[in-house]
Parts: structure tokens; C-alpha cells; sequence
């Protein structure tokens, strides 16, 4: 069976978007995952859970 060019250019791009989209996620995630974890010790600090 052969691909056809434009059908394989279509395949392509659609995994180059996916890629890029869970790159930019994973940035994302790991910019705000200190913050998250700030805010919640913060939350539990500040909420007198002794």
C-alpha cells in the first residue's frame, strides 16, 4: 500500500501538533507545579491545621 503524499504530509502534521501541544503542556505543568505546591502548603499553613 502506498501513502499518499498529502495524506502522509496530513499525518505529520497532525503529530508535530500533538507533540508541540503536549511540549507547551509539559512546560506549562512544570512552571506551575512549585506555585501549586506553594499554595496549597500555604492553604494548609494558614487554615491552622495543627
Amino acid at each position: 500500500m502506498r501513502w499518499h503524499p498529502l495524506l502522509l504530509a496530513a499525518v505529520l502534521a497532525a503529530v508535530a501538533s500533538v507533540g508541540a501541544a503536549g511540549a507547551v503542556g509539559g512546560l506549562a505543568g512544570a512552571a506551575l507545579a512549585p506555585w501549586l505546591l506553594i499554595g496549597v502548603t500555604a492553604g494548609f499553613a494558614t487554615s491552622g491545621s495543627t
